[in-house]
């Protein structure tokens, strides 16, 4: 009832106890600017649209990370930033998923580094043994070292890519890039 006036009730909401214009609560999926808006429109990002109790319009019906009208802007602040997702709304942009690549590469080059730090222990003690090794191995030493800056390369590029990838919603990359 608006007024003296009654009025079809508009789509995307639910008439609650005294059936007023400010008593409707809109569902999931749709926005109302103001308490006094005959108006409800459904959002681009369903989503980001999220139902409210009586009277909740406007930003209230908003999930975390979207904001501005229709809830269709995604937020970047300093501490967390959001992207846009057509599917799925603004989703935060870092996850779980992507820093595993982040802590793998992280256990390598720890495990690099005590490695290195054992080679620099036993040159130390065994410096002559090592030094008629590796003039005898110096070709193989050579070839070894090659690649294995190619492989360390190629790694942090997969973990970029895959990252990246994921972060804009792209289709999974093939096996066995995706493990």
């Amino acid at each position: 009832m608006d007024g003296e006036r009654c009025r079809k009730k508009p789509e995307g909401v639910m008439m609650t106890g005294s059936s007023t214009m400010t008593s409707m609560v809109v569902m999931k999926g749709w926005y109302r600017f103001s308490d006094t808006a005959r108006m409800v429109y459904k959002c681009p990002l369903e989503p980001n649209c999220i139902s409210g109790s009586n009277g909740t319009v406007g930003q209230q019906l908003c999930r975390e990370g979207s904001s501005g009208f229709l809830c269709s802007v995604c937020d970047s602040r300093t501490d967390t930033s959001y992207y846009k997702d057509d599917t799925e709304g603004c989703l935060r942009c870092s996850s779980a998923r992507e820093a595993g690549g982040l802590t793998a590469l992280l256990v390598v080059i720890a495990v690099v580094l005590l490695i290195l730090a054992l080679l620099a222990y036993v040159s130390i003690k065994y410096k002559r043994r090592i030094k008629a090794w590796r003039e005898t191995n110096a070709e193989w030493l050579n070839k070894f070292s090659q690649k294995f800056i190619v492989f360390m390369i190629f790694t942090q590029i997969v973990v970029g890519i895959r990252a990246n990838h994921t972060a804009v919603s792209g289709t999974p990359l093939a096996e066995p890039y995706n493990s």
